[in-house]
């Protein structure tokens, strides 16, 4: 076995998963998955499934067995995130994992507005600290998030958030592809362990609402709500409070910059020029 893959039934595993399989024998790849129901797709290929929790070391010992390349997707849980991550790492370092590839976050920083991206900044340093060879992917804004975030910008006319900035949204396909590059092509691997995968282009809700008017013929405007009402708001959706006020990080962070970084790494890999705001409203909304 060369490579694992932990979270292949989410959204972004599931894709890299596919990649892979173009590019290498299934004998070569393994999956880890919380449930492996799931993954009867990808076990009819003939690739070596084992249900495992980042909760369970000794699950994981199994899953991480014969690997010598981890793809380690972080997990979404704000609680839990940082030790489950921890917990993988040192299972990896363990069993003789050679190299961990880790889902991070292009805002990624320890003192960072948003939760997720502080336990991004924690599990970076302590990938440092395990000895370990290892590559942080900084992934882009996912663009798949955006219809949550946005709500219904066509029937209402606009989209209400708290004040924003500019964000390099990203699409996991695009992502997927470049991650499933860089598992199996050592020559594309850059000299620095942070490895930013962005778009090529950083947009604001103004240019979101724009792209959104342009694809439907309907004028969209975004309205900048105060980060209290913002946090009203989706309590009233049956949000609890503390999980809001984490979504609020998102635009805090977002206007203090931290997520407007682009770099032309994900496009090289690619080939192509990866899916733009336009493209992206032209899918969802067209």
């Amino acid at each position: 076995m060369s490579i694992v893959v932990t979270g292949a039934t989410g959204k972004l595993g599931k894709l890299v998963v596919q990649n892979l399989l173009a590019r290498v024998p299934p004998t070569q790849l393994a999956v880890s998955v919380r449930d492996s129901s799931k993954a009867s797709e990808v076990t009819e290929k003939g690739v070596r499934v084992t249900q495992a929790s980042f909760d369970d070391p000794s699950s994981l010992k199994e899953a991480f067995k014969g690997a010598v390349k981890l793809l380690l997707i972080s997990v979404d849980n704000f609680d839990k995130a940082l030790q489950q991550h921890k917990t993988a790492i040192d299972v990896a370092k363990e069993v003789g994992v050679k190299t961990i590839f880790y889902t991070s976050h292009i805002g990624s920083k320890i003192d960072s507005f948003f939760a997720a991206c502080q336990h991004h900044a924690e599990t970076e340093e302590y990938l440092e600290k395990s000895g370990l060879n290892f590559y942080s992917l900084r992934n882009g804004f996912y663009n798949e998030n955006l219809p949550m975030m946005l709500g219904q910008p066509v029937q209402t006319g606009a989209i209400y958030a708290p004040e924003d900035g500019p964000v390099s949204w990203t699409a996991h396909e695009d992502l997927a592809e470049a991650i499933a590059i860089l598992l199996t092509d050592d020559s594309k691997l850059p000299q620095d362990h942070y490895v930013p995968l962005t778009a090529h282009e950083a947009v604001d809700y103004d240019g979101i609402a724009q792209a959104i008017s342009g694809v439907t013929g309907k004028t969209i405007k975004k309205v900048t709500i105060p980060d209290e009402k913002y946090v009203e708001n989706t309590v009233q959706y049956g949000v609890p409070e503390p999980i809001a006020k984490i979504l609020l990080g998102i635009y805090q962070a977002s206007r203090q910059g931290d997520f407007k970084r682009v770099d032309p790494l994900l496009e090289n890999l690619l080939g192509r020029k990866p899916e733009s705001i336009i493209e992206w409203a032209k899918r969802v909304y067209a």
